[in-house]
């Protein structure tokens, strides 16, 4: 048999077929297209499984009626210009493949309109041929409606593949949850045979974006999972994994995996975070997740596969560290009920060593709820960030130099020191759990520290006040200058103990004795004095976590922190 070129036909079905295999695949497509667009309002309409209509409306730019002319030629594309381009991008699409491949196999109608036209254009063809069928004036507001009708009507063998239609609305309902989980700042609005399906608003404030979460993943899911929130050099991992004891340990599984705001199917993700898990809890269970990755373009590589579901890491070692340190390190803050108590201490040395030491100076930042009783908001990073209103402190409008946050509260701005905030903050769950002892959260450890014989004397004399904030150690029997670090407060996480220990020392020769009060204070001042990268949304997290322990026992008045910014005096400088 002699090799020969195929004709046009086939290839472009072939073409389109390993981009266009399903209704939902056309579902996918065109809504990254409206979220490339800039859209801000995004409605989906479909009727009988995608077989016979999908349909999709936005406010985007818009197209001009010379580029609707464009759009259905194969690698036309806005959103890269050279091989460069490939390197960085941020779009959804970038190969001009989805509009040809949409087309090719299905009756096709785009009316669009930019601010800079007049009128909208409609424009209309289908199947295979190259021909526009007509493109004329059309009414229409700013941005772009795609009707898809009759899809593989021209390819009768993959109709036959497609013979239930409630099968294909699960594949569409589940692209579009997976949207409404990526893109807070866009309103999504699904309506299926003409039944309204989801409708939301795009997310302004942390009750919005709580109703996303409760409705998609279910109203326990963020109770009963383990929250995760880490940054190193230029990666941010935020999300939750479900811990082994919810009722999401046997059934109703969800998977949500983001990279850069993309929704991402990654096998070598899904084993890592199955294996880790099994390191911390001793076994394995099918989690639930709901994870954003946050990684320079550069280091990865979205261009493996025709309907871009995958990404190629080029640093795979690191990837799998971060996630050993953040799942690990967060996983500290929960007592695992299945492992008894007294096998945590033999079993967290053995279960903390990372596989490669290239993580072992990572700098993670990390600011979560000391209490599991405490029930806590999480939010995640947004491409247009909303406005969070909070009760006692107003309207957050920004971050100043790492130090300051300007806050509008009764039409007047207002700067407060972050510091100060979270030393309230610190101040107020010390005093929370030193009248609750049960609620204290310690963290395991197993760590030798050296001593001198001063500091010997200085360690006996304050053993009972540590014990009392939360820490357990004792003394080598056969080196006596040497004790053992069996557990710190939860707070002190992300602190090296070792000059912790040594500057509480030096502390305590220069007062020569301290009370419980004055051990507390100086603590709390010691982290509070420890240098952190404050994002807007661990600003957020602070506020809202300062908000609800003080609302609960009223222990702090904030008046005192409010500065008034007096703009007369910066205009007369």
């Amino acid at each position: 048999m002699s090799i020969k070129i195929l004709p046009k036909q086939v290839i472009k079905q072939i073409a389109a077929g390993e981009v266009i295999d399903k209704p939902s695949a056309v579902v996918k497509e065109l809504i990254e297209n409206s979220i490339d667009a800039l859209s801000s309002q995004i409605n989906i309409y479909v009727e009988k499984g995608g077989m016979k209509l999908i349909k999709i409306n936005d406010n985007g730019i818009g197209m001009s009626k010379d580029d609707l002319l464009l759009c259905f030629k194969k690698y036309a594309t806005s959103k890269i210009k050279n091989l460069d381009d490939l390197e960085c991008f941020k779009s959804f699409g970038f190969r001009g493949e989805a509009l040809t491949s949409i087309k090719n196999v299905s009756r096709i109608k785009i009316i669009s309109k930019t601010t800079y036209q007049k009128i909208a254009w409609e424009i209309y063809t289908e199947g295979m041929d190259n021909n526009i069928i007509y493109l004329k004036p059309s009414p229409n507001s700013v941005g772009t409606t795609i009707e898809v009708l009759d899809l593989f009507y021209n390819i009768p063998v993959r109709r036959k593949f497609i013979f239930n239609n409630n099968i294909e609305f699960l594949h569409i309902k589940n692209i579009v949850k997976s949207v409404i989980l990526m893109r807070l700042n866009i309103g999504i609005k699904f309506i299926y045979n003409n039944k309204i399906i989801y409708n939301f608003p795009k997310v302004e404030n942390n009750i919005s974006y709580i109703d996303r979460i409760t409705n998609i993943c279910g109203k326990d899911f963020i109770k009963q999972s383990l929250k995760i929130n880490s940054n190193y050099h230029t990666m941010n991992l935020f999300g939750w994994i479900t811990l082994p004891q919810s009722k999401y340990y046997s059934n109703n599984i969800k998977k949500y995996f983001y990279i850069n705001n993309r929704i991402i199917n990654n096998k070598f993700i899904n084993h890592i975070i199955k294996e880790i898990c099994k390191i911390k809890f001793g076994f394995y269970y099918n989690q639930s997740f709901l994870i954003y990755l946050e990684i320079e373009p550069k280091n990865i590589d979205l261009n493996i596969h025709p309907q871009k579901k995958d990404v190629n890491f080029y640093q795979v070692e690191l990837i799998y560290n971060f996630f050993h340190k953040s799942i690990l390190n967060y996983s500290s803050f929960y007592k695992n009920s299945l492992i008894d108590k007294n096998q945590k201490n033999h079993n967290y040395e053995k279960n903390y060593k990372l596989n490669n030491e290239i993580f072992k100076n990572l700098d993670i930042h990390y600011n979560d709820i000391l209490f599991n009783k405490i029930k806590k908001k999480k939010l995640i990073s947004l491409k247009n960030i909303p406005l969070f209103y909070f009760k006692n402190f107003g309207i957050l409008r920004t971050i100043v130099k790492n130090t300051w946050i300007i806050i509008e509260k009764n039409n007047i701005l207002f700067y407060i020191s972050v510091k100060k905030i979270e030393f309230l903050l610190l101040n107020m769950k010390y005093k929370f759990y030193l009248k609750n002892q049960n609620n204290i959260e310690i963290i395991y450890l197993n760590i030798q520290i050296k001593l001198i014989k001063e500091e010997l004397d200085i360690l006996i004399k304050l053993k009972k006040t540590l014990k009392i904030l939360g820490f357990n150690f004792f003394i080598n029997k056969l080196d006596k200058y040497k004790f053992k670090l069996i557990s710190i407060p939860s707070l002190l996480l992300n602190i090296e103990m070792q000059i912790f220990f040594k500057c509480l020392f030096k502390y305590y020769l220069i007062k020569h004795d301290l009370s419980l009060k004055e051990l507390l204070k100086w603590i709390i001042k010691y982290i509070v004095n420890i240098k952190k990268i404050w994002s807007y949304f661990n600003i957020i997290d602070l506020l809202m976590e300062f908000e609800l322990l003080n609302s609960e026992n009223n222990i702090v008045s904030i008046t005192k922190l409010f500065h008034p910014i007096n703009f007369n005096n910066i205009l007369y400088e």
